[in-house]
């Protein structure tokens, strides 16, 4: 609703309604139209009429652009609410199995090891053990299994296995995904014959 005051069109509380100024409705004589009829009353308020709309439909485009992003700023926190839980999850989930496949690496590194020890003439199955625990990294350590399988003579198949729990190796981040690491592990095994 408009209201009146002081020269001006104020803006009500309710609603945003663009400041206009009285000289809309009072345009100058030299603004007006020239015409033969000049003196004609009913001429005159026509002009007057067709040079208030002009003025006002070019100050409500103006207005119309500058209130735009006021309506816009609600959607996007909305937006925001929506994506930054999938972002974070999937973060989270890029965290984990980036870790998961750095430990898979060292386990199969281990056992690599531990086989190419085991192909040697004279070493025991401690020895081997004991080279395998020392090429994986100590957080890799608890629930650690190491099966050795030595040959008993020459050209007989080496075989070197380990098996690491999966939440040694990374944080169970995507558990409230349905995603948990518990009872999940890593295995690797490494076979090579025997010297």
């Amino acid at each position: 609703m408009l209201k009146q005051g002081r020269g001006t069109i104020q803006r009500h509380r309710e609603r945003q309604v663009p400041v206009i100024p009285v000289s809309f409705y009072l345009p100058r004589p030299q603004d007006l139209p020239r015409s033969p009829n000049a003196h004609d009353p009913q001429l005159q308020k026509s002009a007057i009429r067709q040079k208030l709309r002009q003025e006002l439909v070019a100050h409500l485009e103006l207005d119309r652009t500058d209130s735009m992003p006021s309506r816009r700023a609600g959607w996007l926190s909305l937006e925001l609410v929506f994506v930054l839980p999938i972002l974070l999850f999937l973060l989270l989930g890029l965290l984990e199995f980036s870790l998961l496949f750095f430990a898979r690496a060292e386990v199969t590194e281990a056992t690599r090891t531990g086989a190419r020890m085991a192909t040697l003439a004279g070493i025991s199955e401690d020895d081997v053990i004991s080279a395998v625990r020392k090429t994986l990294s100590p957080r890799l350590h608890g629930g650690l299994s190491i099966h050795v399988d030595l040959g008993q003579e020459s050209g007989d198949a080496v075989i070197v296995a380990v098996r690491v729990p999966m939440n040694a190796a990374s944080p169970d981040l995507l558990w409230p995904l349905g995603y948990s690491l518990q009872r999940q592990y890593l295995y690797a095994e490494t076979s090579y014959l025997k010297e």
